[in-house]
């Protein structure tokens, strides 16, 4: 289901450069739903921000939209 109100105040906001803002986000607890959960993960020398196998470059949620690559 999904859960508009974030149940946690101290969620991570930032993978490397790129800022997490709900309804995404990377711990339990900081995302209205599994399908907005993503990961930071290390990839070469600095954190890449991952939604399953694709990198998250940007997200704008007033616009909905979501940039990523597909590998």
């Amino acid at each position: 289901g999904y859960n508009p109100i974030q149940c946690w105040a101290r969620c991570t906001r930032f993978c490397g450069k790129t800022s997490v803002q709900f309804p995404f986000g990377i711990e339990e607890g900081c995302f209205a739903s599994e399908q907005f959960q993503l990961n930071c993960a290390n990839l070469t020398s600095s954190p890449a921000l991952m939604l399953g196998n694709a990198q998250v470059f940007d997200i704008y949620i007033e616009e909905g939209t979501i940039n990523i690559t597909n590998p």
